[in-house]
C-alpha cells in the first residue's frame, strides 16, 4: 500500500490538481499523501535514516547534513518558516524513495512514473498552448512567446523545460531498451511530445541539460565510439529541437545570460561576507530583488561554506556512485557485452543533465531535486551487488572530498564570473 502511496506523491508533486481544477486550488493535497505514505512506512523510513553512512550512502549524508544547515541558518538569520517546511518536505520524500523502493522492479516503475508524471506537465501545457483550456500559460519575454506549466505557481518556463529534459531522456532509454514494441512506439511518441513541450519553453539551459544527458549517456552505453557517431548526429538534433532563443550566445554578453552570471557574481560576494550559515534560506531574492539562478550558489550565499559543500557534494556523489554502480556492473561480466537492467546507465544520465539544469535555476530547496537524488542511491542499492559490500562505493574521506570538490567549484566560478562578467 506505501508504495502505490509514494507513486501517487510523486504525481501530485509535479501535476497539482489544483493549478487546473480552480475548486482545489490551495488543498495541501501533496502534503496530506506524503504524511499519509510516511505513517504507513515509518519503520523502513527510520531504518533508512539511520543507516545513512560516509561510505555507502554519501548522497544521504548530504542531505542530513543540508537539513540541519537549512534549520541553523533560517534560525540564524530570521528566514521565513516557509522555505524550512518545503525542504523538510523534500528531505521525507528522499527517505520515503529509499525506504520503498528496494528493487529493480520498484526502481524501474518509480522512474518511469516519473517521467509520465513529468510528461502531465508537458502535455497539459502543449493542450493549454494550442486550446486556451485553462485559460493561458503563455508569457512575453521581450517579444518572444514562451510558454509555462499550466497555474505558472510551481514550474516557469525554465523550471518545466529542465524537467522535461529528465522525462526525454528517460523515454529515449526506455525506449531503446523496450522488448514491447507498442511500448517503444508510446515512449518515442511521449518522447516527441516532450521535446515540442520544451521548444515551446524556448529555455537556453534545457538545450544544455539535454546535450549533457544525452552525451552521458551515449559515453556511458558505448564509450568513446559512441562519442565519435554521436558528435556526428548532434548538429542535426540541435538543429531540430533547438529555437533561436536557445542559440542565441549573444545573451551571454547583452541578454539574460549576462545578468545572470552578475547574480552569480553578487551570490558570490555575499558568500564571501557570510561564509558560516551564509545570509539564510530564501534571502537571497530580499538582497538582489531577484533569484541568483545557480542553486549550487544559492547554497554557497544562503547556507554558507559547508551548506553549499554539502548540495555541491550531493550531486557530485550521486553521479560518481552511479557511475561507480556501472563500473561494477560491467566488471561483474568482463568476457561479454555487459547484461543488466539499462537503468544504470539512465540514472547517472538524468543525474548529470538536471546537474547541468541546476547551474541556471533555483532549485535548491525543490522536492524534485532530492527525488532525482534519491534514485542514485536506490540504484547504488539495487545494482552495486555484493562487491558494494567489500569495497565502498565512494573511497576516501568523504570531509576531504566535499572540501576539495566545494573549492573546486567556487574557483571556477569565480573564474568564470571575473572573465564574462560585465558591470
Amino acid at each position: 500500500m506505501a508504495f502505490p502511496l509514494l507513486l501517487l506523491c510523486i504525481v501530485l508533486l509535479f501535476n497539482r490538481p489544483g493549478d487546473w481544477m480552480p475548486a482545489l486550488a490551495g488543498l495541501p493535497i501533496f502534503q496530506v499523501a506524503i504524511l499519509v505514505c510516511l505513517a504507513l512506512s515509518v519503520g523502513e523510513f527510520l531504518f533508512r535514516v539511520q543507516a545513512t553512512s560516509a561510505a555507502r550512502t554519501p548522497v544521504s549524508v548530504c542531505v542530513n547534513g543540508l537539513l540541519v544547515l537549512v534549520t541553523l541558518s533560517g534560525l540564524a538569520n530570521g528566514s521565513s518558516p516557509d522555505v524550512i517546511s518545503d525542504f523538510a518536505k523534500a528531505w521525507v520524500l528522499y527517505f520515503l524513495v529509499l525506504a520503498l523502493v528496494d528493487s529493480p522492479q520498484r526502481l524501474s516503475t518509480t522512474v518511469v512514473g516519473t517521467a509520465v508524471s513529468i510528461f502531465g506537465i508537458g502535455l497539459l501545457m502543449v493542450l493549454d498552448h494550442h486550446t486556451g483550456m485553462f485559460g493561458g500559460s503563455a508569457v512575453n519575454e521581450g517579444g518572444i512567446l514562451r510558454a509555462q506549466a499550466v497555474g505558472g505557481a510551481n514550474f516557469d518556463a525554465n523550471d518545466t523545460a529542465a524537467l522535461l529534459v529528465v522525462a526525454v531522456l528517460i523515454f529515449l532509454s526506455t525506449a531503446l531498451d523496450s522488448k514491447s514494441r507498442i511500448l517503444r512506439w508510446l515512449c518515442i511518441t511521449f518522447a516527441i511530445v516532450s521535446l515540442y513541450a520544451i521548444q515551446l519553453c524556448n529555455s537556453r539551459g534545457s538545450l544544455v541539460a539535454l546535450i549533457t544527458g544525452l552525451v552521458t549517456y551515449v559515453y556511458l552505453r558505448w564509450g568513446t565510439k559512441g562519442l565519435k557517431w554521436g558528435a556526428l548526429l548532434l548538429p542535426i538534433m540541435v538543429a531540430m529541437v533547438a529555437t533561436d532563443r536557445m542559440t542565441d550566445v549573444s545573451a551571454i554578453q547583452t541578454g539574460t545570460g549576462q545578468s545572470r552570471m552578475q547574480f552569480w557574481s553578487i551570490a558570490l560576494t555575499l558568500f564571501l561576507q557570510n561564509p558560516i550559515l551564509g545570509i539564510g534560506p530564501g534571502e537571497f531574492v530580499n538582497h538582489n530583488g531577484m533569484a541568483c539562478h545557480n542553486s549550487f550558489l544559492q547554497a554557497f550565499a544562503e547556507l554558507g561554506f559547508v551548506g553549499g559543500a554539502l548540495f555541491v557534494g550531493a550531486l557530485y556523489f550521486a553521479i560518481a556512485s552511479s557511475y561507480r554502480v556501472v563500473e561494477i556492473c560491467r566488471s561483474q561480466d568482463a568476457a561479454a557485452e555487459p547484461n543488466f537492467d539499462p537503468l544504470t546507465y539512465t540514472i547517472p544520465t538524468l543525474t548529470a543533465a538536471y546537474s547541468a539544469s541546476l547551474m541556471t535555476l533555483n532549485h535548491l530547496y525543490g522536492t524534485h531535486t532530492y527525488l532525482i537524488l534519491s534514485l542514485s542511491t536506490v540504484a547504488t542499492f539495487c545494482y552495486s551487488g555484493r562487491e558494494a559490500h567489500e569495497t565502498t562505493v565512494i573511497e576516501g574521506s568523504l570531509i576531504f572530498r566535499l572540501f576539495v570538490v566545494a573549492c573546486g567549484f567556487i574557483a571556477l566560478t569565480y573564474v568564470c564570473c571575473r572573465v564574462l562578467v560585465r558591470w
